[in-house]
C-alpha cells in the first residue's frame, strides 16, 4: 500500500507541474484540488483497511479463546463425567460424591483474558446484544471456576460408618442437603457449556465477514488506485 501512495503522489505532482506551464492558472489549481481529494480518499481507505485487518486479528484471537474454553470443558467431562443428580442418587455412595469433588483439582483453567485486553475494540466487532451475552458468559465462567476450586477441597459432613452408604438410601431431604453443592456445579457446568456454544455461534456468523472482508477491501483500494492512476493525468489534460 505504501508503494501505491508514493507512485500516486509522484504522478499527481508531475501532472500538476506540467499543467502549470500552460497559460491558465485554474488548471493546476483544480488539478491540485482533485489530487488532494484522491490522496485523502486513498489515505482514509488505507487506514480503513488497516483497521479492518486489526479487527480480523482480534476476532481470531477472541474466537480461539472461546473454542479453547469449550474444548477444555469437554475434555474434562470425558475423564470426569458430570452426571445429572438423578443418576448420582441411583449410582453413587457418599464416598463417590466426595471423591468426585477431589477430581475437581483437575478442573481446567478457563480464561477470558484476551476479551479483557481488547475490550476497547470489542464494540467495533460485536453488537450491544452480543457484547452483553459474552460478558454474561464470562461472568458465569468465573463463577464455575471459583466453585470448582472451592469444591476440590470441600469435605462432606458425615460419620465414618456412612462412607459407603448409597445416596439413594438417604432420606430425600438429607440427599438434597448432601448433594446441594454438586447439583449447583452440575447446573452451572451445563449452562456454561451451552452458553459457550451460543457464543461460538455468534463468532461463526461473523467468520465469513472477517475472513473475506480484508481481502475485498484491499482489492477495492487496489482497483480504485489503478483507476485513479490512469484517469488523473487524462483529467488534467482537459483542464
Amino acid at each position: 500500500m505504501f508503494e501505491f501512495e508514493i507512485l500516486t503522489n509522484a504522478i499527481i505532482h508531475s501532472a500538476i507541474k506540467t499543467t502549470v506551464i500552460g497559460p491558465s492558472i485554474s488548471g493546476p489549481l483544480i488539478g491540485a484540488i482533485i489530487g488532494s481529494a484522491f490522496t485523502w480518499i486513498l489515505a482514509h481507505g488505507t487506514e480503513f483497511y488497516r483497521f479492518t485487518k486489526k479487527k480480523k486479528g482480534i476476532y481470531v484471537i477472541l474466537n480461539s479463546e472461546v473454542e479453547n474454553n469449550i474444548s477444555n470443558l469437554k475434555e474434562f467431562e470425558i475423564y470426569h463425567p458430570v452426571k445429572n443428580s438423578y443418576a448420582i442418587r441411583v449410582e453413587w455412595t457418599i464416598n463417590d460424591l466426595q471423591n468426585y469433588y477431589k477430581t475437581l483439582n483437575d478442573f481446567p483453567i478457563l480464561r477470558h483474558d484476551n476479551w479483557d485486553e481488547f475490550i476497547d475494540t470489542v464494540p467495533d466487532i460485536f453488537t450491544e446484544y452480543e457484547i452483553r451475552r459474552i460478558i454474561e458468559c464470562n461472568s458465569n465462567l468465573d463463577k464455575l471456576s471459583d466453585l470448582a476450586r472451592f469444591l476440590s477441597n470441600y469435605k462432606i459432613e458425615y460419620s465414618p460408618d456412612q462412607d459407603n452408604v448409597d445416596l439413594k438410601e438417604l432420606r430425600f431431604n438429607d440427599y438434597l442437603k448432601i448433594s446441594e453443592n454438586y447439583r449447583t456445579f452440575e447446573k452451572n457446568f451445563n449452562n456454561l457449556l451451552r452458553d459457550l456454544n451460543t457464543i461460538n455461534d455468534i463468532f461463526s456468523k461473523k467468520r465469513k465477514k472477517f475472513i473475506f472482508s480484508v481481502d475485498y477491501d484491499l482489492l477495492l483500494i487496489f482497483v480504485l488506485e489503478i483507476i485513479f492512476l490512469i484517469l488523473f493525468p487524462i483529467v488534467l489534460k482537459f483542464l
